[in-house]
């Protein structure tokens, strides 16, 4: 039987011993913020949403599509100031309208 340094056998057992906690850590350290983002993405979204149908609908009765049309246009407008690229089979909904 091969002898084995006290200090390697240490360092061996302290490696196998940690790196699961340590993998696990790292998931959780990122899956959390993630979450937390995609929760805040989620009630930003309903915000607006609740914020814009009320004039969507009024618009709609009174056969004003212009403004709606130009309502989307701005929204577009302020996203595409914001996100660098659409993601891949992003279509714009305001190009349907007409």
């Amino acid at each position: 039987m091969k002898t084995v340094k006290v200090g390697t056998r240490l360092t061996l057992v302290l490696l196998l011993a940690l790196t699961p906690v340590v993998a696990i850590y790292t998931y959780w350290s990122v899956a959390r913020p993630t979450r937390t983002y995609i929760d805040d993405l989620k009630r930003e979204t309903r915000a607006s949403t609740r914020a814009l149908v009320p004039a969507v609908e009024n618009d709609l009765r009174v056969d004003e599509r212009d403004q709606i049309y130009d309502v989307l246009i701005a929204i577009e407008q302020r996203a595409q100031r914001s996100i660098p690229a659409h993601p891949p089979g992003w279509r714009n909904p305001v190009s349907r309208m007409s």
